[in-house]
């Protein structure tokens, strides 16, 4: 298990498709001696590791049922091959791929029967777009009745990531056709899999016109009476509001393929709603708790000396000549939408230990922030 001796993928080709080129590649390393080292005390050459790649590409493999013929990659080395079999399903055709290393381990220097970053990668003869997007456990006609209300959430946003491959012992990366989301050019393994994700930036009112005169400065939230604070908020609901009635108009939108998802898309709108709720539930708490209105204002000013702080300390260290007045400035403590939401949500159960979100039986909530690193999650908790 800690030293695999092949890995593979399967895959699924377009049933019109005729015939597969395949490309292996891996590096290898032989105990030899150097060429620039030497040994200090006897002048010998120094034995060193040497890397040389080897790589190779298959003549045309035509799709048949059963077994392919293995292919050796490298005639120096028969005993690395790649082995299949093809499988007819319907209107298509399911190939599975195997790297295989039959080498067997010599007692000393045994790296020398090992393969290093290898990879396998299959396409179409034509570089047509000829694999397809994989039926997913996710898809709305593969789940149970009775499945997770999350696993039909996830099956909703995600319904037009396709997946072209399954991998064994290894990642797959597919070349998406820019054309079709649903069709792959080519399909390598990836020993180490990377995807980029990006930064989730908060939206401004340039953004969403609707969030104008909503107040994010903590230095003016911090100093702010409770008639100014209850107003400046309460643009937030409101704007969540309209993003709410835009997402319901997307679901009788045919270019959103949302048919099949039609009740877990009405049931995300109602927790939205439920959410919403919650927002003006805690700005209208802040109108008629005054110690929970200065509680708010409290934590504004806390965070605020904090960022100003943070900013002031880093240009510090850098060496950098500055004052604390030059970063006590709207851009460096501004909070972003969400973490007022968040806050928002959460002050009524955090000022009454019997209010039914924390304490209800079976709909007591948690809050969770989710999405990557650098967004802002942690200042909201």
């Amino acid at each position: 298990a800690l030293f695999p001796s092949s890995f593979g993928m399967t895959f699924t080709v377009a049933g019109d498709a005729t015939a597969l080129r395949l490309k292996a590649r891996w590096g290898r390393y032989r105990r030899e001696e150097s060429e620039a080292l030497e040994n200090p005390t006897t002048g010998a050459p120094k034995r060193v590791w040497k890397r040389s790649q080897v790589e190779g590409v298959s003549e045309p493999i035509p799709l048949c049922e059963g077994p392919m013929s293995r292919w050796v990659v490298d005639p120096g080395d028969t005993e690395v091959t790649v082995q299949g079999l093809v499988r007819r399903r319907g209107d298509r055709w399911i190939v599975t791929l195997f790297l295989v290393n039959g080498q067997v381990e010599p007692e000393r220097l045994r790296d020398e029967a090992w393969l290093f970053q290898p990879e396998l990668s299959v396409e179409s003869v034509d570089e047509a777009a000829i694999f397809c997007a994989r039926r997913s456990s996710r898809d709305p006609e593969r789940l149970d009745p009775g499945a997770y209300a999350e696993e039909r959430a996830m099956a909703m946003l995600y319904r037009r990531r396709a997946e072209f491959a399954v991998g064994h012992g290894v990642s797959v990366h597919a070349e998406v056709d820019p054309q079709d989301a649903l069709r792959a050019m080519r399909l390598t393994t990836a020993v180490v899999p990377a995807h980029e994700v990006p930064r989730q930036t908060p939206p401004t009112s340039r953004d969403v016109p609707r969030l104008e005169g909503l107040v994010l400065d903590m230095a003016e939230l911090a100093n702010a009476p409770t008639e100014r604070l209850v107003s400046s908020l309460g643009v937030l609901p409101d704007a969540y509001a309209e993003w709410i009635g835009i997402q319901r108009g997307r679901i009788e939108d045919p270019e959103q393929d949302l048919d099949e998802h039609r009740e877990a898309a009405l049931a995300a709108l109602a927790n939205c709603e439920r959410v919403l709720a919650r927002i003006r539930d805690g700005i209208a708490l802040l109108s008629r708790d005054a110690a929970a209105a200065d509680a708010f204002r409290f934590a504004s000013r806390a965070m605020w000396l904090q960022r100003i702080r943070t900013i002031y300390s880093q240009n510090r260290r850098r060496g950098r000549e500055v004052r604390i007045e030059d970063v006590d400035v709207p851009s460096s403590r501004s909070w972003y939408p969400f973490q007022l939401a968040f806050i928002l949500l959460n002050l009524p159960a955090v000022t009454d230990l019997h209010h039914e979100d924390r304490s209800h039986e079976t709909d007591a909530i948690a809050d969770l922030l989710w999405f990557p690193t650098g967004g802002g999650k942690t200042e909201a908790y």
